[in-house]
């Protein structure tokens, strides 16, 4: 388990630049295999963000520690790299057009890792957000990718995955 956590808090060391800020972002959405299961079994908790020069990270750090008090195993963290923004009125609020990935693992209780769920999404990342010190958005996410997903007979396959959320994100540059 530590291997897989040190790459998650390097992410924590990212350099700091003017521009960069911390956040976060409460989301609601559904994901679904080709056989129409749901593939992560966790709640939508909100991620934690850290936002530099048109870059997002969110990390499920609070997905993580909920799940660990339930001797359960959730892995999250979502990337964004914004590729366009303009104004949409005056100087208040601007869209905002970004592109990225999802990647998710999740492990049962007991840390056994069976089953074992994974996910990976391409994800576009389109809204609206203010251009103030203090920032706050809303975003529409959909998601095409592949998943590690089991049915409820225990039989386990990759498969195509879809899937979309509403983000709303707040933070402070």
């Amino acid at each position: 388990m530590l291997k897989r956590l040190v790459p998650a808090l390097a992410l924590l060391a990212l350099p700091m630049t003017a521009e960069a800020g911390w956040g976060f972002t409460a989301h609601q959405g559904v994901e679904y295999g080709t056989r129409g299961y749901y593939v992560s079994p966790f709640e939508h908790l909100p991620t934690i963000d850290y936002r530099s020069d048109g870059l997002i990270v969110q990390m499920d750090a609070l997905e993580l520690l909920a799940g660990i008090s339930r001797e359960e195993l959730h892995l999250g963290v979502n990337i964004y790299k914004t590729m366009d923004a303009g104004k949409i009125q005056g100087d208040a609020w601007k869209g905002n057009y970004s592109v990225g990935a999802s990647v998710d693992i999740d492990g049962a209780p007991g840390y056994e890792f069976d089953p074992l769920y994974a996910q990976v999404l391409g994800q576009a990342r389109l809204g609206m957000q203010s251009q103030n010190q203090y920032g706050f958005g809303v975003f529409v996410v959909p998601g095409v990718g592949f998943s590690k997903a089991y049915d409820m007979a225990g039989d386990d396959a990759f498969e195509l995955a879809v899937g979309g959320q509403l983000q709303i994100s707040a933070w402070m540059k």
